[in-house]
């Protein structure tokens, strides 16, 4: 079921904070989780504030965004579809060495 623009609206009322950002910090490995995912474009997509993001993993397979708005995100990469975490910015002093890790056979295909 899609919600409508005024029930996203309503949603994002009763269940985000406005004024309240959040943070992606994410490492992605390949299906035996021995290489990381180095250099590899994806897409993140807000399912309630239609927020897109794109970009590239760093060196050591990376991804980092700040200041996003809280949301409900799905990473796309490599033609897989994974709904990922999203933590606030006031939580980043616990993920500033240590990222979320993701191996790229755990994210399922879906059509975000």
């Amino acid at each position: 079921m899609r919600l409508s623009d005024l029930e996203k609206k309503e949603y994002l009322i009763d269940v985000f904070e406005p004024d309240v950002f959040c943070f992606i910090h994410i490492q992605l490995f390949d299906d035996e989780f021995e290489t990381f995912l180095k250099n590899v474009d994806y897409t993140i997509k807000g399912e309630f504030t239609d927020t897109i993001i794109n970009g590239t993993t760093d060196d050591e397979g990376i991804l980092k965004h700040e200041k996003i708005l809280d949301d409900f995100y799905v990473l796309g990469c490599r033609g897989k579809n994974e709904v990922i975490d999203v933590f606030y910015m006031d939580e980043m002093i616990y993920f500033k060495v240590m990222p979320s890790i993701r191996q790229l056979s755990s994210l399922f295909s879906w059509n975000a």
